[in-house]
């Protein structure tokens, strides 16, 4: 009997440790990782890595140089200061909540300058849902590829791998940002302002105008009849300046300026037969 309550005490103290262990499996894992991954500095150049911790209400690290004090120095808050000299160094975040989660990222003390990046065009007005080609210039390396991405994340459109973006149907301001891929921390971005369409319109003051000729002035000659206006010159016939108001004649159809022999000018009625023309001599 003795023996039988010694082995259910001991099943049960089984059972209630089987069962902690299972508590303890089904708890999330504390994962961290730092950003950027890798980035390339000249000597005492300066970078701020981030550290995500997820699985743990304690989001804090503890930041540390795997080379020791010559990698260069690392600040509470994640800045980096790279070292005077020359070399591949390690950036080290090690999570509180778990000390045996830890992540790094590589970092290139390079005397060559970091590479340069800029994007095209770096402004830009478009309409909801329009598309847009961007182009990334990089100079100082040799690798020319870029990271596309949208700083407002999803709501603020879709880019793909080339650089052409697609805007959101919801207006607003919204930045495409190209990272080199030779230094990711290098990056340049593209401000884009989308709104609707205004329409245009287009009017004219006075809305309507009647023409005004100054000069009209009848000059019969028979059964025609020769108006002034701004068309055709006049001459007297005797030579007379003419002045500003006999100074022209209003050319007709049918009518045309003919100069002959005199000083005046004659105009041919080409609207009669050919065999019964004849020359209208105008006159004041």
């Amino acid at each position: 009997m003795a023996n039988r309550a010694r082995y259910g005490v001991i099943g049960v103290l089984l059972i209630a440790g089987c069962g902690s262990q299972r508590h303890d499996d089904d708890a999330p894992a504390v994962a961290i990782s730092l950003t950027p991954p890798s980035v390339v500095l000249p000597p005492g150049g300066t970078q701020r890595f981030a550290a995500v911790v997820t699985g743990a209400s304690d989001a804090s690290v503890v930041w540390s140089l795997d080379e020791g004090p010559e990698a260069g120095e690392i600040a509470l808050d994640g800045t980096y200061t790279a070292a005077r000299v020359a070399g591949t160094f390690h950036v080290m975040a090690r999570a509180l909540a778990d000390a045996r989660k830890t992540a790094s990222a590589t970092v290139n003390v390079s005397l060559v300058p970091a590479p340069t990046l800029s994007v095209e065009p770096s402004a830009v007005d478009i309409e909801p849902g329009a598309m847009l080609q961007l182009r990334a210039i990089v100079s100082g390396s040799n690798d020319r590829g870029v990271l596309w991405s949208i700083r407002e994340g999803s709501v603020g459109g879709a880019v793909d791998a080339n650089g052409l973006y697609i805007a959101p149907a919801t207006t607003g301001l919204y930045h495409v940002v190209a990272a080199s891929h030779a230094d990711a921390s290098r990056t340049a971005s593209a401000a884009i302002s989308v709104s609707a369409k205004q329409a245009v319109t287009v009017s004219i003051d006075p809305p309507a105008a009647t023409p005004h000729h100054p000069w009209s002035v009848p000059a019969h000659h028979g059964d025609r009849v020769i108006r002034a206006s701004p068309l055709v010159d006049l001459h007297h016939r005797d030579g007379r300046r003419p002045s500003a108001f006999d100074r022209t004649a209003h050319r007709r159809p049918g009518l045309e300026r003919d100069r002959g022999p005199s000083r005046g000018t004659r105009i041919r009625d080409d609207r009669s037969p050919p065999d019964r023309g004849r020359v209208l001599q105008a006159d004041r």
